[in-house]
């Protein structure tokens, strides 16, 4: 599925995009984002797995609520078994368990944001990947939720997360450098026999 720049799609509240064994490709530009949102209070997100190679560029997706199709899941976009490059994107608005939920993945995500979550913003479960140069903002439950996971974390910023900022867990290996976190629950949580390392954060 490849959705081009200055593209803008509404949803009602019973629809989804839902790919298997395929890819999806949002590229938007600097000066033509792309915009995914609701028709009226919601709809019910993304679902891509066994994806070799999707991206998500210049979007701002909002408003949405757990996903509902094929299968009954919590998150709001989720990345099963599969690739995954997200950059200078906007997740705003979230209704469901998780904002962004990756799993058995590879990804990076770069100069995005996101604001504005029910629950957690960015759980990631048992994957591998980078997340630089981005912010979460006004999080109902955790910035960043890991699991089994290996992640590099750099210069990221949080404010006013109800939980925790950093949820390292489940014999996770987390690398976070150079960030700042403000009016957090708490600021690093590490468990489950997992390794954190921090460097040069505030």
């Amino acid at each position: 599925l490849n959705i081009s720049e200055g593209t803008e799609l509404l949803f009602n509240e019973n629809s989804f995009i839902f790919i298997d064994h395929g890819n999806l490709n949002i590229k938007g530009s600097v000066l033509n984002t792309v915009k995914l949102k609701p028709q009226n209070k919601f709809w019910r997100g993304i679902y891509v797995k066994n994806s070799k190679n999707s991206n998500i560029y210049y979007s701002n997706i909002e408003g949405v609520k757990n996903f509902n199709g094929i299968n009954t899941l919590t998150g709001s976009i989720i990345f099963y078994n599969s690739f995954i490059k997200i950059q200078n994107v906007n997740f705003n608005n979230s209704l469901g368990e998780d904002m962004l939920n990756i799993v058995k993945s590879s990804f990076q995500i770069d100069s995005s944001k996101f604001n504005n979550t029910y629950s957690d913003a960015l759980d990631i479960d048992f994957s591998e990947g980078k997340i630089t140069n981005s912010s979460f903002n006004q999080v109902g439950g955790d910035g960043i939720d890991t699991s089994g996971s290996n992640v590099k974390i750099n210069n990221i910023e949080m404010h006013d997360i109800y939980d925790k900022s950093f949820s390292v867990g489940e014999k996770s290996k987390v690398n976070i450098s150079n960030s700042f976190v403000n009016n957090v629950g708490v600021g690093i949580v590490s468990k489950d026999e997992s390794n954190t390392v921090s460097n040069n954060n505030i």
